[in-house]
């Protein structure tokens, strides 16, 4: 099922990468034990967004957890505030992923529905919440 919501304002912290997409989720880790070395408080799901095409091996990503307060970043680690903006997003858990990417892009396309930035999957657990930004 594809919707849309707004996500709001969003104080993240943010790991940038270019490789191999596998990697992101050892990044992930990482991000999570730097953020409780440095006593931040996580906010959310951890997520990946994609500055390439989301089902290429090989990308640019930024790998994140959203935040609850502010937290000082380092040389690794970016802190930056998203504003708030619409998504339209849809779930996927197991080998769905392709399909999931596959039903967002048909249905802005037969909705003509201006897509405004870079994909997000957000992992909740099993389940991947896949967010295109929109206006």
């Amino acid at each position: 099922m594809i919707k849309t919501k707004m996500v709001p304002d969003e104080l993240i912290a943010v790991i940038s990468y270019t490789g191999c997409f596998k990697r992101t989720s050892k990044l992930l880790r990482e991000l999570e034990e730097w953020l409780k070395a440095n006593n931040a408080k996580i906010g959310g799901s951890g997520f990946v967004i994609f500055y390439t095409g989301p089902l290429k091996e090989e990308g640019r990503y930024d790998v994140g957890f959203p935040l609850e307060e502010e937290v000082e970043g380092d040389d690794r680690v970016n802190i930056v505030r998203i504003p708030g903006h619409r998504v339209l997003y849809t779930f996927y858990e197991g080998s769905g992923r392709r399909a999931a990417y596959e039903s967002l892009i048909g249905f802005v396309e037969e909705n003509n529905i201006d897509v405004i930035g870079s994909p997000r999957e957000v992992y909740h657990g099993d389940a991947v919440e896949i967010q295109f930004p929109i206006i």
